[in-house]
């Protein structure tokens, strides 16, 4: 059960490659550094970040050495308008300094908060502020009670509060964030274990050129290939000369194996360092996870009961939603859900579809019929039937107009639950350009792909394809 976990985890980050920080750490006093980089906005609004929906509308700038968002509508709740900034490492026990300029030039109500980014959304720090036209400014401390969180957000909630407010800006200044009080921080307190040796773990072709990284491993010279079987050598080379990997800060040094050729299980030793996990030499060693990247889309797939030990769950999003502004009700269940959340989105939906139609196009022969998924054994690639399984529900996106609707929604994130878990209101958002273009290439694209399989479907890509181009 584990080695199935571990290759579906591997196929999910495989369909949905994700941006990961290392951290390394170093034992030091709190030296009161800022932990917000652009705080004065001389570099403008890098860094920041504006989210809107529910009837929000915002815009971000600067004005003066100041950042202004614009505010054209509150929308309908709270958080409907944000501005914030990534990443903010909070650490338990740490104290912590919070101080930023702010004004508006409508009185208004905000909350100012640092907080979960994502999850429940829990806050670690908040306020609630009364701004006026008159700047003022906000300077606490705070320690930090939750477990560490080095990935948080420091934001402001600027939506609706019952204010019925014009257009408006909010101005934000000398933002700053230290940590001043480290002494009762373990920075190393629920860090996952990183070894010191790292390979492919899905393996490497017999052929390929190998490669093994090292950390902390300046006091050597060599290091061994060991068959994980018999336990003995069969090979010995040479560490390459330090270098400095500025992303994770840390310093690695390389090793090549590529002369390691014959198929089996390996792990890798070095000095006293603990030993890699074990890994593969084949030359199917890659196959598997063509289909398990593939089985990952089926698990995605909304609207539907899913099939699986850890990932099934019952049916979900099966109501009519509601058409944003309107008080009509559409169906349009079906599609994938999104990456973190459970929104179905036009633009990256049509963008992973066209790829997959685009990778079966380029070689066809690699996708087979047995991947798994309901449809297999119908005599026609996996993939294809996945594939369409996206495609017909963006066609419920369509509006008779040609236009396609951007996403469809609920009003707020769920937090972590299972798909069914998540029963509230569907939301149909507005027509967008974007979508429509994205639309109309992948449906054009699809006729190309499905005229030989499935004439009739094709002709209707085709048909939706023209509606959006019109």
């Amino acid at each position: 059960m584990k080695q199935n976990f571990f290759k579906k985890c591997t196929a999910v980050l495989c369909s949905a490659i994700m941006l990961g920080s290392v951290i390394s750490y170093t034992p030091i006093y709190a030296e009161s550094t800022n932990l917000v980089s652009n705080s004065t906005f001389d570099n403008g609004t890098i860094g920041w970040t504006t989210y809107y929906q529910t009837g929000g509308v915002c815009s971000l700038g600067t004005d003066d050495g100041r950042l202004a968002l614009k505010i054209s509508s509150t929308g309908d709740v709270t958080w409907a308008v944000q501005v914030y900034y990534d990443i903010i490492p909070l650490y338990k026990n740490g104290v912590y300094r919070l101080k930023y300029d702010i004004s508006s030039t409508a009185n208004r109500t905000v909350d100012g908060m640092i907080q979960q980014n994502g999850g429940t959304y829990q806050a670690y720090t908040a306020k609630t502020l009364s701004l006026t036209t008159e700047p003022q400014t906000i300077d606490y401390e705070f320690t930090m009670e939750a477990d560490t969180d080095i990935m948080a957000r420091l934001q402001f909630n600027c939506g609706n509060y019952e204010e019925n407010l014009p257009e408006h800006t909010i101005y934000i200044d000398n933002v700053s964030l230290e940590l001043i009080d480290d002494s009762k921080v373990d920075k190393n307190s629920g860090k996952a274990y990183e070894p010191s040796i790292i390979t492919n773990q899905v393996g490497y072709l017999t052929d390929a050129r190998k490669t093994v990284v090292f950390k902390n491993a300046d006091n050597f010279d060599n290091f061994t290939v060991v068959n994980a079987e018999t336990k003995k050598p069969v090979y010995t080379g040479t560490l390459s000369p330090t270098m400095h990997y500025s992303l994770a800060d840390e310093n690695n040094r390389t090793g090549d194996f590529s002369a390691v050729t014959k198929p089996g299980k390996y792990y890798i030793t070095c000095g006293d360092l603990d030993d890699s996990y074990t890994f593969e030499i084949s030359d199917n060693v890659y196959n598997n996870v063509l289909n398990d990247t593939l089985k990952m889309f089926y698990l995605q797939r909304c609207g539907t009961s899913i099939n699986d030990d850890i990932f099934g769950h019952k049916a979900c999003h099966d109501s009519l939603a509601s058409v944003y502004g309107t008080n009509e009700k559409i169906d349009v269940g079906g599609g994938w859900h999104d990456a973190g959340d459970y929104g179905r989105y036009v633009v990256p939906g049509a963008k992973a579809a066209a790829d997959l139609m685009y990778a079966y196009l380029n070689k066809p022969e690699m996708f087979s019929d047995n991947v798994g998924i309901p449809e297999s054994g119908n005599s026609i690639p996996d993939v294809l039937d996945e594939v369409r399984y996206e495609l017909e529900w963006m066609m419920k996106m369509q509006d008779k107009s040609g236009g396609v609707h951007h996403k469809v929604t609920c009003a707020a994130f769920p937090g972590y639950v299972m798909p069914d878990e998540e029963t509230a209101e569907l939301i149909v958002t507005p027509i967008t350009s974007t979508a429509t273009a994205d639309f109309c290439g992948a449906m054009a694209l699809a006729y190309e792909v499905y005229f030989d399989k499935d004439k009739a479907f094709a002709e209707n890509c085709l048909k939706a394809a023209k509606n959006a181009w019109k």
